[in-house]
């Protein structure tokens, strides 16, 4: 009785197999991302001497709990979100869109005096802007959207001198997640101007509760009229 033959294998086939199957089992490259902050200051805009320039105080910046997670978030219907298990945030996105958004204050209102919330009390602070996210998304490929309540208080923090809405729509113009993040970017850099020429438009403060009323008649300056926004004073 004959046995069947047996089949060999070459030992470089073998090993390239096994390399293949080794490498087929391994699980995807996590990639991380963070937002950039503007990379064409407007023109004429020129950085001042350090110390000089506006104290501005930003935060506190609120943003929703289905955003509190190192996953990059995209919207695959009204109703339905996805979270990319292998496209990560390299910080905390609040934390990321706090700087960046800073940082572009900072190159719009030219001053390097910008303080992010909590700051210390004896941080000297002009203009408070508190900001709440409402939506900070997109889907790769199309479109990203931001849509933010925000104010804008003076030296006194009792209530805003002026509260906007700001609704944002960012082209993405590549595609993947590279794309969708540089739209991000963008979209925090709009919501940037819009607030830098907010705090440029407000009338000066009125003077202080202790000010004498003869000052301020000699000085010819009135009631401030207080800007609302959508939410008032809210």
């Amino acid at each position: 009785m004959k046995c069947a033959p047996v089949l060999r294998i070459p030992a470089a086939i073998l090993c390239a197999a096994l390399l293949c199957a080794a490498g087929c089992g391994r699980s995807p490259i996590t990639r991380f991302y963070t937002l950039n902050t503007l990379t064409n200051p407007p023109a004429g805009r020129q950085a001042v001497a350090a110390g000089h320039g506006m104290a501005l105080g930003l935060g506190p910046v609120l943003f929703p709990a289905y955003l509190d997670r190192p996953q990059i978030v995209t919207r695959v219907s009204p109703n339905e979100v996805k979270f990319a298990e292998f496209h990560r945030w390299a910080a905390s996105l609040k934390d990321e869109f706090s700087s960046k958004l800073a940082q572009d204050l900072s190159i719009l209102l030219a001053t390097d005096r910008v303080a992010l919330f909590p700051w210390t009390s004896t941080t000297p602070v002009d203009v408070q802007v508190k900001i709440d996210v409402i939506r900070f998304d997109g889907v790769p490929g199309k479109r990203v959207v931001l849509q933010a309540t925000w104010a804008i208080y003076g030296k006194d923090r009792t209530r805003p001198r002026l509260s906007r809405d700001s609704a944002i729509d960012e082209a993405v113009e590549a595609k993947g997640y590279q794309g969708l993040v540089a739209a991000q970017s963008r979209a925090v850099a709009r919501l940037g101007r819009e607030i830098a020429a907010a705090i440029r438009s407000l009338p000066p403060e009125a003077p202080a509760e202790g000010a004498s009323r003869s000052n301020r008649s000699e000085s010819g300056m009135g009631p401030i009229t207080v800007e609302k926004g959508i939410h008032g004073t809210g």
